[in-house]
C-alpha cells in the first residue's frame, strides 16, 4: 500500500530551470527586445527582472515553448533515481506546479511528456496551480517540496506537517 504522499514542485525543485530560461530570456532580449539586460536580477516577474513589457513576456514564452526549450530542461542530480526509489517504496508521488496553460499550449501534455522523457516517476500531475496549500490539502500531501519560501509557508498554513525547502 502508499506509504506517503509526497507532493514536489518541478521548476528548480526536480529540473534546473532558471539557468536556461534566464540564457533563453537573455538571447531574446538581445534580438527580440532593447538588449538592456536585467533590470533586476533579483526578481521572480520578468516584468521587474527585464526592461519588459507583458507583451514581451507573453511573446518570450510562446517562443520558449514553440521552439521546445522546455525540453532542453534537465533533471537535478540524482532526481530520477531517488523519485524511482520512492516510489518503489510504495511512496505516492504528486508533482504539483504553478506552470499555466496559454492559448496556443496545453501544458498539461507538455510537462508530462518531459517528465516521462526524462524518467521522473509520477502518479499524478497538477499543473496551473494558484494556491500549492489548497492543493496539498485537497491532496492529502504529507510531505511538501519546493524551491519558494513562500509556497512552502502556504503550504504548512494548510496543514502539511512536512515541508522541505529544496
Amino acid at each position: 500500500g502508499i506509504i506517503m504522499k509526497i507532493g514536489i514542485d518541478i521548476d528548480d525543485t526536480l529540473f534546473d530551470t532558471d539557468e536556461v530560461l534566464i540564457s533563453c530570456a537573455l538571447q531574446y532580449d538581445k534580438e527580440f527586445v532593447n538588449n538592456r539586460g536585467f533590470r533586476d536580477k533579483n526578481s521572480y516577474h520578468f516584468v521587474e527582472k527585464f526592461y519588459w513589457n507583458k507583451n514581451n513576456v507573453f511573446d518570450f514564452f510562446k517562443k520558449f515553448h514553440e521552439e521546445n526549450y522546455i525540453f532542453s530542461l534537465k533533471p537535478k542530480d540524482n532526481c530520477v533515481s531517488v523519485l524511482s526509489k520512492l516510489k518503489e517504496e510504495g511512496y505516492e508521488i504528486v508533482i504539483i506546479t504553478s506552470r499555466k496553460s496559454v492559448p496556443y499550449l496545453d501544458i498539461y501534455e507538455k510537462t508530462k511528456e518531459m517528465l516521462i522523457n526524462n524518467g521522473i516517476c509520477f502518479d499524478k500531475l497538477i499543473v496551473d496551480v494558484k494556491d500549492k496549500g489548497i492543493v496539498c490539502e485537497r491532496e492529502v500531501i504529507d510531505i511538501f517540496i519546493d524551491d519558494r519560501i513562500e509556497h512552502c509557508v502556504n503550504v504548512v498554513n494548510h496543514g502539511v506537517k512536512h515541508v522541505v525547502l529544496f
